[in-house]
């Protein structure tokens, strides 16, 4: 596995896909404020979550993000719809 993060946050590549695929199965993708930008609705899903330190994380948090994004992508092409 691969160490993702800096010394407060030490996440592995499977942290990060794993807060991926809760944000994705959560209301916060496509339910309340789907209008809003797939990056506010992270945000808003990780202080939900208690993770304000993985929101504020500069690094961490884009890295969540483009997980989040390619994810999307996929789900896309599986569903045939869209869902940022």
């Amino acid at each position: 596995m691969t160490a993702v993060g800096d010394d407060s946050t030490h996440m592995t590549d499977s942290d990060v896909d794993a807060i991926a695929w809760q944000f994705l199965n959560s209301v916060h993708p496509d339910g309340e404020g789907a209008d809003e930008a797939v990056s506010r609705r992270l945000d808003r899903f990780l202080r939900h979550r208690g993770l304000a330190c993985l929101a504020g994380s500069g690094d961490i948090y884009t890295i969540i993000l483009n997980r989040v994004v390619d994810y999307i992508g996929v789900l896309d092409r599986q569903r045939g719809q869209r869902l940022s």
